[in-house]
């Protein structure tokens, strides 16, 4: 249910109160007045859509470097179908995809297999889904290409500015942001959450710690934007982020052994006929019950965290 009256925002989600903002001189009376007498102003069913000052919450997909376009899209399309039944309770909720790049890491690869006069490529590509375990020099060329520095640095993430961009432009129309990333993408969604706070493009002028500088009761970034992490290969993540990875993740084994990577937190076995190495977001981490429930329960928990932006900067009270 939502109501908004003379500057004041109270939305009420799946039996909580979504902590919203309002505006304007009688701001901090009415919030005298809403804590006191626990008034609660229902309007119609409409205003379930335009939920208090925000949007609603935009839940983006950060695919793997190892995804080509086309494998990126259905990735992205299999993911809203299985997660957005299990999202009732979050109103106005929108998906999008912050596509990752990959054709450089796979060049990479398919370099090495050409320079060892391998030709059967149609074996390669199986080999790159995971649906077969290729040989120990592909499995060998395919951890050093995508966790290669020249790909992951945060100064070099081919594409970054675009991630920026599509995050600064969610948060500018009222949207709280959700990443959910997968394997390497978690490098860009650390990348993303480290450089945000102090981006600023044309549209979004000035920059978030600007804005709350502005109006201490502007919510702090972290309180904006949250990530996921799946199958991470990091060694840690930016503001507390969760993650959801298999011990048994064969790519996660071979970097917790060597450069070192954050543990495994899944018992269920991610190995399967369909990816023999355990890695996949699909079939894998969302074809598990486990996981894809360690998942979606994250997913859940930080919208009950997050604040929506306040789209303007006039004197802002908040409701808890």
């Amino acid at each position: 249910l939502a109501s908004e009256r003379r500057g004041i925002s109270i939305t009420i989600e799946s039996g909580r109160l979504k902590r919203c903002r309002g505006s304007g001189p009688g701001s901090k009376v009415l919030v005298r007045i809403a804590r006191l007498a626990g008034i609660l102003i229902f309007l119609s069913f409409e205003a379930l859509a335009d939920p208090c000052d925000g949007k609603g919450t935009l839940v983006v997909l950060v695919n793997g470097v190892s995804n080509t376009a086309s494998s990126a899209k259905e990735t992205f399309r299999k993911f809203e179908e299985i997660t957005r039944p299990h999202l009732p309770g979050i109103v106005g909720l929108r998906y999008d995809l912050a596509f990752v790049e990959g054709r450089g890491v796979l060049l990479d690869v398919m370099q090495t297999a050409i320079q060892r006069g391998f030709d059967d490529f149609s074996r390669f590509w199986l080999w790159v889904e995971g649906i077969e375990v290729g040989p120990e020099w592909f499995e060998k060329a395919m951890h050093e290409a995508v966790f290669n520095p020249r790909w992951l640095s945060d100064a070099s993430l081919p594409g970054l500015g675009a991630h920026l961009e599509k995050y600064s432009d969610a948060l500018l129309k009222g949207f709280e942001v959700i990443l959910v990333s997968h394997s390497s993408g978690n490098f860009y969604a650390n990348a993303a959450l480290r450089l945000l706070p102090e981006y600023a493009s044309v549209a979004l002028q000035p920059s978030l710690l600007d804005r709350r500088k502005r109006n201490a009761l502007y919510p702090r970034p972290e309180e904006m934007v949250a990530n996921v992490q799946i199958a991470s290969p990091v060694k840690e993540t930016v503001n507390d982020s969760p993650w959801v990875s298999f011990k048994d993740d064969l790519v996660l084994r071979f970097i917790r052994s060597t450069v070192g990577a954050l543990p495994g937190n899944i018992d269920s076995m991610g190995i399967s006929t369909l990816d023999q190495r355990g890695h996949s977001l699909i079939p894998s981490y969302l074809g598990v019950d486990e996981s894809r429930q360690r998942i979606i329960d994250h997913i859940r928990a930080a919208h009950q965290r997050l604040r929506y932006p306040i789209p303007y900067f006039e004197s802002a009270a908040t409701v808890e």
